[in-house]
C-alpha cells in the first residue's frame, strides 16, 4: 500500500511531540515508520514535505530516519501545474500535499490534522493509529 505522510507525522517522531494531554504521539508516528519498514507500506515523499521538514528540524536528524526507510519511500517531485491547482484552495500547503498523493495513487493521506483534509474529497485521510 502508498501512503504519503504529512510533514507532521515526521515532526511527531523526530521532536518527540506530545498532545495537549501529554500522551505522546511520535509512538504513532514511530509505528507507521516501523510497519513500512516491515514493508507493508510504500511511503511517497515529496520535496514539499522535505522543505516544511527541514525548516523545522536538523537536516541530519531527517536525514537518518530517510536512511532507513531510503528503500521503501518514492521520493517525488512538486509539479508547476500542482502548485497552481493547490493555489485554488483555502489551505495552499495542505492542498499541496493532497494533490501531490493523489497524483502519485496514494492510498491514504497520514496526518494529524484530518479536519484540515477533509476539503480534499479525492484523498482519503487518517490519523497514524487509525491505520
Amino acid at each position: 500500500m502508498k501512503i504519503y505522510c504529512d510533514t507532521n507525522i515526521y515532526l511527531d517522531y523526530l521532536l518527540e511531540r506530545k498532545n495537549l494531554s501529554n500522551k505522546k504521539i511520535s509512538n504513532p508516528a514511530y509505528k507507521i515508520f516501523l510497519r513500512t519498514l516491515e514493508c507493508e507500506f510504500k511511503i511517497i515523499i515529496s520535496d514539499h514535505v522535505l522543505r516544511e521538514l527541514y525548516a523545522n528540524i536538523e537536516v541530519e536528524k531527517a536525514k537518518i530516519l530517510f536512511s532507513f526507510l531510503k528503500i521503501k519511500i518514492i521520493l517525488v517531485k512538486t509539479l508547476n501545474k500542482d502548485k497552481i491547482k493547490a493555489s485554488e484552495y483555502s489551505n495552499y500547503n495542505d492542498a499541496l500535499h493532497a494533490i501531490i498523493a493523489n497524483r502519485f495513487n496514494a492510498q491514504i493521506m497520514v496526518t494529524r490534522n484530518i479536519k484540515d483534509f477533509k476539503e480534499f474529497s479525492f484523498i482519503k485521510s487518517k490519523l497514524p493509529e487509525q491505520i
